[in-house]
């Protein structure tokens, strides 16, 4: 039943933008023809007052032809003002820490040393499902050796509708409780997109369709329980971004099953503009990204249009993708993303399991690391077999020592695929 109110509510939202666009084009004509009407009824009335009146044929012409020449004059339109240029892109605002308890993490500007944790991906198979045990076992080892502060990348809860999401938060910021370090968080789809009852892929896979919730109250449900959606904070010699891979469309979407993850162009005009910032900011010398959708990952899971697609849509998407893929910011070594349950890096490293190492400045594009093995269902895993590469339960370290970045992975289980400590 809820999915079909999601569904409705999509399809509700489809034809109300149908009515406003015909209500707006029936008045715009109605209006037209009924100036057009009162202007010349005006200038016959006119006509024939001027031809009525006998007291003066000459003067009259005269009159009539000064006037008229007023009148064209007077109604001649004025040539437009110049527009405005637009004004600049504000940078990302000030991201906020999951509300856990913790103590507000201080900037410590001045350290050049430390480490934090990343981690993503711990939502139950099935809504309803209790919290899973591998993001209780991460939470207690964390809370025995704990880093500076710990990055979520979204999946925290099953969602993708909004009734009983809310309680749903409250049980994920419960369980962090532990962790006495600030936790930050890049939403997912499950926490800003509704399920719909639109079919999509094929007969031997089939799949419905998810959207952004258009009427917003997916996202003020997230501001209000967790935090911001997307913005920036500081800790030591580096910068922290964090994205929002499912922001509401600001363009249209022709068919929703080509839907898979999108930045808004607000929030892209942003995002450079921050980067731009902070690449001339001597006191960075590090800035790391955060989001849920990769870019970059083996399968459907980054976030996309189809190859080829040149919508609107896919144009924001793809200048999305080539901002953080164009190697045009040397201080990025990093970005994290999860949506894919499974660990995953590109380029390839010689040592799939790590770690990985980095530096700044960086010539090259920054290593893109998939990481969403805090206790979603693995990819590829069915009753424990199977599995794709590099599906094992697992969070990440990452430690900045100067202009050198070295991440660990850490399996919770080992690392054979589709290993025990599961939904």
């Amino acid at each position: 039943m809820k999915k079909i109110i999601a569904s409705l509510a999509v399809l509700a939202w489809a034809l109300s933008l149908t009515a406003q666009t015909s209500s707006a084009q029936t008045s715009a004509q109605t209006s037209a023809q009924t100036s057009a009407q009162t202007s010349a009824q005006t200038s016959a009335k006119q006509f024939a007052q001027t031809s009525a009146n006998k007291s003066g044929q000459t003067s009259a012409k005269k009159s009539g032809q000064a006037s008229a020449k007023k009148s064209a004059q007077t109604s001649a339109p004025a040539t437009p003002a110049p527009a405005a240029p637009a004004p600049p892109a504000q940078p990302f605002p000030p991201m906020t820490q999951l509300p856990t308890g913790a103590t507000q993490l201080e900037p410590s500007l001045g350290s050049t040393s430390f480490t934090f944790v990343v981690a993503g991906d711990n939502r139950p198979a099935h809504s309803g499902d209790p919290l899973t045990t591998a993001m209780l076992d991460m939470v207690q080892r964390l809370s025995a050796n704990p880093p500076e502060f710990v990055v979520w990348n979204g999946d925290t809860v099953y969602g993708k509708q909004e009734v009983g999401i809310t309680e749903q938060y409250a049980q994920f910021l419960g369980a962090l409780k532990p962790l006495t370090v600030p936790v930050f968080n890049a939403p997912g789809n499950h926490e800003m997109v509704v399920q719909t009852l639109i079919s999509c892929g094929t007969a031997s896979d089939p799949w419905d369709a998810e959207l952004p919730d258009f009427s917003g109250s997916m996202m003020a449900d997230y501001e209000t329980s967790m935090a911001p959606p997307y913005g920036m904070f500081r800790y030591g010699n580096a910068a922290f971004l964090i994205i929002n891979t499912d922001d509401v469309l600001d363009v249209t979407l022709a068919n929703a099953c080509v839907y898979n993850g999108y930045v808004g162009k607000t929030q892209l005009a942003s995002l450079q503009a921050t980067l731009d910032q902070l690449s001339s900011d001597a006191s960075v010398t590090h800035i790391f990204c955060f989001m849920h959708r990769p870019i970059k990952d083996k399968g459907g899971s980054q976030i996309g249009a189809p190859k080829g697609d040149t919508s609107d849509y896919g144009t924001q998407v793809e200048a999305f993708r080539h901002l953080l893929d164009q190697g045009k910011y040397p201080k990025m070594t990093f970005v994290f993303a999860s949506h894919d349950h499974l660990l995953y890096v590109d380029p390839a490293q010689s040592n799939p399991t790590g770690p990985f190492t980095g530096s700044s400045p960086d010539k090259g594009k920054p290593v893109f690391i998939v990481t969403g093995g805090a206790g979603a269902p693995l990819s590829g895993c069915k009753n424990g077999k199977g599995g794709k590469p590099g599906a094992f339960f697992h969070y990440l370290t990452v430690t900045v020592n100067g202009p050198s970045v070295t991440v660990n992975v850490v399996p919770l289980y080992g690392t054979a695929l589709c290993g025990s400590g599961g939904s």
